[in-house]
């Protein structure tokens, strides 16, 4: 039964079999899950493709496993550089390092994400699962905008959000929330994160929209990554529920991390999605999302509300 379920479940295959030849991708959180199976990918079409990542060792790992699973005859140009998203001086020392170096960037795929189960802040003062989740892809995003702009026949930004945003059921969004101890809970506060992702590549898109520049954000679906490893050593009565019913249903409905991958891999690569920038997808198609009262306004406000907080 859980076999039948789950085959259903899988969702959506990238079939596009676009060359990367030449190409610069970038793939954020690229050590392991859906990342790792992004830079595959990538790398298996002929992109240079740079992990940017918080953890060297697993960074180099993941490095050395994508070779082993090419094929022999291709020549994979794969690097690693140090970036961890909570931190904005380890973002912008990033971005530096890539316009200083790279002769252009065609591909940036903004996949990592994290949950936190406890309130935090990050070295900039910033709530975790919000500093890293928006924050720090909103200020790379920006800062390597210009450089892709003028060093790119055709860019694409992808952003992955999730659907967990549908928790929020498109209730009005305070943004002050985001930063507040008091009213921090650990699915809704992820979901805002996810939720604010979706309004950046709404808002990018449209400013890139006379530009060569395209922007999509998506949900990977529910996927058995690293994402819930908070709950691993957690005591309570939440998290024992939480590790409960993953290990009786989670992770035998859950999507692989390469199943999780496609979608990211479809908005990188696939031609013929230019004219939906901004646009939202789930399992390699346009997707809906659910979302708060004048979308389009918020997203404004958001953008306005992040540059402020980020000092752009």
């Amino acid at each position: 039964m859980f076999d039948s379920i789950s085959k259903r479940l899988a969702g959506g295959v990238c079939h596009c079999t676009a060359r990367l030849d030449g190409k610069v991708c970038i793939v954020t959180g690229a050590s392991n899950g859906i990342g790792k199976e992004t830079a595959l990918d990538l790398a298996a079409r002929g992109a240079r493709v740079i992990l940017a990542c918080r953890n060297e060792e697993r960074a180099l790992a993941a490095i050395d496993d994508i070779k082993e699973r090419l094929d022999k005859d291709v020549e994979c140009d794969i690097v690693y550089d140090n970036l961890n998203l909570s931190s904005l001086t380890s973002v912008r020392s990033f971005a530096k390092t890539i316009i200083n170096r790279e002769k252009h960037l065609d591909i940036l795929v903004n996949n990592a994400g994290a949950y936190y189960i406890g309130f935090g802040v990050t070295e900039d003062g910033f709530e975790n699962t919000f500093g890293g989740n928006h924050l720090g892809v909103f200020l790379l995003t920006n800062l390597l905008l210009e450089f892709m702009r003028s060093t790119s026949d055709a860019g694409r930004i992808v952003i992955v959000g999730s659907n967990a945003h549908k928790a929020l059921k498109g209730a009005p969004l305070n943004l002050a929330e985001f930063n507040s101890k008091r009213h921090f809970v650990p699915f809704p506060s992820y979901a805002k994160s996810k939720l604010a992702n979706i309004l950046f590549a709404m808002e990018l898109g449209k400013r890139c929209q006379d530009s060569n520049i395209r922007v999509y954000s998506l949900c990977p679906g529910m996927v058995a990554t690293g994402l819930w490893k908070p709950y691993e050593n957690e005591t309570g009565i939440t998290a024992s529920i939480v590790r409960f019913m993953l290990w009786l249903v989670g992770f035998r409905l859950m999507k692989s991390s390469s199943q999780g991958a496609q979608t990211s891999i479809h908005c990188a690569v696939c031609p013929g999605l230019e004219s939906d920038s901004g646009k939202y997808f789930s399992d390699c198609k346009l997707y809906e999302p659910m979302l708060p009262p004048e979308p389009d306004k918020l997203a404004i406000d958001l953008w306005e509300f992040s540059s402020e907080l980020v000092g752009l």
